[in-house]
């Protein structure tokens, strides 16, 4: 199994309080890891880049991903977040990735926040 993915199984889906999770390249949007069924559009990585890029939009425009838009409530150089209803999504930045991670009704998005920005921070540490 690609080392990556094993990381996202360890750190992420093991708290039961992520859904689905990707590990995806920063210069091209290249899938690394990715939990089964959890797919990516260019046009959605692309939001993701422009977000990262001007805070200003990323409060301003959803995000989409899977068919869902979600509404930006905190957006940084480091993290974004974003909701829709009692659903949502975590975007943390590494070096060379993003490490997204989205939870469902029933889960608590402070522990899948937690879980995705401390393997973001690995990942920088890794130089990755």
């Amino acid at each position: 199994m690609n080392p990556l993915q094993t990381l996202l199984q360890q750190t992420l889906l093991s708290t039961q309080h992520v859904s689905k999770a990707a590990i995806i390249r920063k210069r091209d949007g290249g899938i690394r890891a990715r939990t089964p069924n959890f797919k990516i559009t260019q046009e959605e990585f692309a939001r993701i880049q422009a977000a990262f890029d001007s805070p200003t939009f990323g409060r301003e425009h959803p995000l989409s991903l899977g068919g869902r838009n979600y509404q930006c409530i905190r957006v940084d150089d480091r993290a974004i977040y974003a909701k829709d209803g009692s659903t949502g999504i975590i975007i943390a930045m590494a070096k060379n990735s993003y490490v997204l991670s989205t939870y469902d009704v029933g889960m608590y998005p402070a522990v899948c926040a937690e879980a995705t920005e401390k393997l973001a921070e690995y990942l920088r540490e890794k130089g990755k």
